[in-house]
């Protein structure tokens, strides 16, 4: 043999090739044409097969930069190895034998834990010190004529001395792969067909009717297929109203679209946590910096959704309660329910379904793995739908398709009580009582319910001894998963701010025509006191968000904070959207108001379900090296997100929401009520 094989050979050796190439072991791998093609990187002879050899091997996940840093991924070179191309040619030009590159994630276990496949390859004085930071997976290249099986088999023999095992073995070619769509599938991709089908006809039945002038068309059966006109559902999806309306709530379309940022911006730090190369730098980046807290802290975004929520809701069921002097239970919830539930199913059946083919690079598998998106879809699709994803918290069944369900499904469930939580407001004249003493009873009625939906979760987090809030980094999972269960997911502890809101849907609806006064002093001491409450919860939490040098926690805070941030943050709200309404916010209220905010306001439903697969999608499935965890990385992907979020939801909403709404209009009549 050659020197320079018997070097190639140690260098090999020296690299563990047996964790990164099938056995030639015919006992193990009975594939021969994997095999004699392994000879070629094993034991290159000619000049042809060096560069081959050499570009294999140099493509595999090896020891990275910045270990000890945290950068605990070795993907190798993904696009590297997919472009290799090996051709035995005789000497009357046929090509004998060929093989091109194949690029396999593996990801090892031991026990109960993954573990990083390259500490098998570290000096056995750094293994002893047992250093923490095990892989998540590496990358390896073998030639594609060797199968995925060949490499499980073989890793699997390998690995029995070390008391490891192959978890998973994931490979992909260049060449696509022979698609065999499942039933599923199928149905999915005529579904959306459909879809297609409905909105590009009756946009051209839309166009047709405005070239013709044959308005009377939009009277007859024509009507039902209108509503899924893109032109139509486009132009009242972006139009933008300038039109003064005393009536309209016009501050709030900014704070709806501000809160959507807000949570994809904290989504997005927590995103890819597991691919940052420098994992071990996070806690000094957000130590000692109050601002941080925004992030660290953000929980109450979604407590300004609830708020939205309740006012939205007890404004809407009083108007309607107004106008047509009833209300209809039935249509009252059988609207919320199909407007939330349609967008949830569609969207969840796509992941279930097609999210395999949108991702590409090593990290690809996470899509279609066990527990992935994908098989979470396939299995709990329907928790969502029924708005009862908050009730699989832990457990061997946890899990759901789309993880922010849990906010609708919490949302849901305070709106099936909704009408008797307003029953004195609804029904005033069943009460053969004095307007003014019915006034104090409604009063009292909505009392009593916001202080009961305060006592729960304080005598919960001080019976538990539950930190006051969801602490970023608790040392303690169990209790993180907990409080995730009994306190942050449970509806009966999420109420405050949504109760605030149907307060303030009272005040605007009793006092819909005309304008509270306010003295000067008491605007100021209100937008003091608001912004002094808001601040308070926002920061409050600085001692404990620290990360990796978490204090501990006293019960007295949590119970104190606990029981009422929640409640304090939706007062802080209330008066910020009370001033707009009235005209005590001036440049504030100029700002939120702005009617630049209405066509993105339109879409924050669709974009909060549409952001958490498309974070996933843009910065784990088809991501090819570790990322950077900083302050700045982060702003830019979040801006991305929402770009391609904001599509997204576009496309959804145009299949779901706009044909919905006005189908309902058409079926139930909705809309003509008296006046």
């Amino acid at each position: 043999m050659p020197p320079y094989i018997e070097l190639w050979q140690i260098l090999l050796s020296i690299l563990r090739v047996e964790f990164y190439l099938p056995s030639r072991d015919t006992s193990l791998v009975q594939n021969e044409k994997c095999i004699s093609d392994l000879d070629v990187i094993y034991s290159p002879t000619t000049k042809d097969q060096w560069p081959v050899a050499i570009q294999m091997v140099d493509s595999w996940g090896k020891l990275p930069d910045g270990l000890f840093f945290g950068n605990n991924q070795a993907p190798g070179a993904f696009d590297e190895c997919l472009i290799i191309q090996w051709s035995n040619v005789s000497a009357t030009n046929v090509s004998t034998e060929s093989f091109k590159g194949k690029y396999c994630s593996i990801m090892l276990k031991d026990g109960e834990t993954s573990v990083n496949a390259t500490k098998l390859q570290m000096p056995a004085m750094i293994t002893s010190l047992g250093y923490p930071a095990l892989y998540s997976f590496y990358g390896t290249c073998m030639p594609s004529s060797c199968t995925q099986e060949d490499l499980h088999i073989s890793l699997n023999y390998n690995l029995a001395k070390w008391n490891k095992s192959v978890s998973l073995v994931d490979c992909q070619t260049e060449d696509p792969p022979d698609i065999d769509f499942t039933a599923g599938q199928i149905v999915m991709i005529c579904l959306l067909s459909l879809f297609a089908f409905l909105l590009l006809s009756g946009a051209a039945v839309d166009t047709w009717i405005e070239c013709t002038g044959r308005a009377e068309m939009r009277r007859g059966p024509m009507k039902y297929l209108l509503v899924f006109s893109i032109s139509t559902n486009l132009y009242k999806m972006f139009h933008i109203n300038t039109a003064e309306n005393k009536e309209a709530i016009t501050s709030l379309y900014g704070m709806r679209v501000l809160s959507m940022t807000w949570v994809v911006w904290c989504h997005q730090y927590m995103m890819a946590f597991i691919l940052d190369g420098n994992k071990f730098s996070i806690g000094t980046l957000f130590h000692g910096n109050w601002l941080d807290q925004i992030l660290m802290n953000g929980y109450p975004s979604v407590d300004s959704f609830f708020f939205m929520s309740g006012l939205l809701v007890a404004y809407g069921i009083l108007k309607e309660k107004e106008l047509s002097g009833s209300v209809n239970l039935f249509i009252f919830y059988f609207h919320r329910f199909i407007r939330l539930t349609i967008p949830i199913c569609l969207l969840s059946g796509f992941l279930a379904t097609l999210s395999a083919y949108l991702g590409h690079g090593p990290y690809a598998f996470g899509i279609k793995a066990p527990h992935s998106l994908q098989d979470l879809c396939q299995k709990y699709w329907w928790r969502d739908a029924l708005f009862i994803t908050n009730y699989f918290v832990t457990g061997d069944d946890a899990g759901s398709c789309l993880g922010v369900c849990w906010y609708t499904a919490v949302d849901f469930q305070i709106f099936l009580i909704t009408p008797l939580i307003l029953f004195p407001f609804i029904w005033r004249e069943w009460f053969k009582t004095p307007q003014r003493i019915l006034n104090r009873i409604e009063c009292i009625w909505l009392g009593i319910v916001i202080l009961v939906s305060v006592l729960i979760p304080g005598i919960i987090t001080g019976i538990e001894k539950f930190p006051p809030t969801a602490i970023f980094g608790l040392p303690d999972q169990e209790t993180s998963i907990e409080y995730n269960e009994q306190v942050y997911m449970a509806s009966w502890c999420r109420a405050q701010p949504y109760l605030v809101g149907m307060a303030l849907g009272v005040i605007f609806r009793r006092d819909a025509q005309k304008k509270i006064k306010l003295e000067m002093w008491q605007v100021l001491l209100g937008w003091c006191m608001a912004t002094a409450t808001g601040l308070a919860v926002l920061f409050g939490m600085y001692d404990y968000n620290q990360l990796g040098q978490y204090p501990g926690y006293h019960w007295a805070d949590s119970i104190f904070y606990g029981s009422l941030h929640r409640l304090a943050w939706g007062l802080a709200l209330a008066w910020v959207i009370f001033s707009c309404h009235y005209g005590y916010a001036g440049p504030v209220n100029t700002f939120l108001s702005h009617p630049s905010w209405q066509p993105l306001s339109r879409l924050t439903y669709c974009m909060f379900l549409v952001a958490i697969p498309v974070q996933g999608i843009l910065f784990l499935f088809n991501d090819y090296y570790p990322l950077h965890f900083g302050h700045l990385d982060k702003v830019l992907q979040t801006v991305g997100a929402l770009f391609v979020s904001g599509i997204g939801a576009v496309l959804l909403s145009l299949c779901t929401e706009a044909p919905v709404v006005g189908l309902e209009k058409l079926l139930l009549k909705r809309g003509k009520t008296k006046t």
